[in-house]
């Protein structure tokens, strides 16, 4: 059957459009890295892009098909050439822990596909574990700002939580350790009040309310003697 030419130039595009063989982490692997597509910074005859995006492909040992599919978007490339992109936190559900796969990456763009081979064999852990780190959380009724540190190894990703709308968090969101900011607000009131906060599962508790007022003291007679009269 005769390839017609339109055919035949998206397939010579995805020849070109293939990038090198992906790379994963050996252990626990939270990032990839690939050579681009030789057309990764080329455009089209009508002022298109070749490469629109490149996604990351994961694939069980064999199989032809992938089981999950996470667009990295265009990153550009170190200055090596090398492109790394950290694919932690992307997937909307990870793969099982405890077996193995490859990944491959897809350079996409208007006309065709291209694939790379597939990376080295990897296992995800899922052994990520988390501490916080704070100062005392109490506050007068007046607010104010508190940070907490997230400790946990590098690639996890975690999320932080409020329970009360006036214990904002500002950066809810993160990956590897950070630092959160809860954002207090003033409470005109004065009544004791708890909130707590929550990040990947590890809870801190902080109050707010003003001392309470201490009675001013009643003067005490003095003990000492008064002088003889003469």
């Amino acid at each position: 059957m005769p390839v017609s030419r339109r055919a035949f130039l998206a397939l010579a595009t995805a020849v070109f459009l293939w990038p090198a063989s992906v790379r994963a982490q050996e252990t626990d692997p939270r990032s990839v890295e690939f050579k681009p597509s030789e057309l990764h910074a080329s455009l089209a005859p009508g002022g298109a892009p070749y490469v629109s995006r490149y996604d990351l492909e994961f694939y069980y040992p064999d199989a032809l098909e992938p089981f999950q599919v996470v667009s990295l978007g265009k990153p550009n490339p170190d200055p090596d050439g090398v492109i790394r992109a950290i694919f932690i936190g992307v997937p909307f559900s990870w793969p099982s822990s405890g077996l193995t796969y490859v990944a491959r990456v897809a350079a996409v763009g208007p006309a065709a596909t291209g694939r790379s081979d597939a990376s080295n064999p990897f296992v995800f852990s899922g052994s990520c574990q988390y501490m916080l780190w704070a100062d005392a959380q109490i506050f007068t009724s007046s607010g104010g700002a508190s940070a907490i540190t997230v400790d946990t190894a590098p690639g996890c990703t975690w999320t932080a939580s409020s329970s009360a709308p006036w214990a904002v968090i500002t950066n809810a969101t993160g990956s590897d350790a950070g630092v959160i900011v809860v954002d207090v607000r003033a409470d005109p009131s004065g009544r004791s009040r708890e909130a707590t906060i929550t990040v990947a599962g590890q809870m801190l508790v902080l109050t707010q309310s003003d001392p309470v007022p201490v009675p001013p003291s009643v003067p005490v007679p003095s003990s000492q003697t008064p002088p003889h009269a003469r």
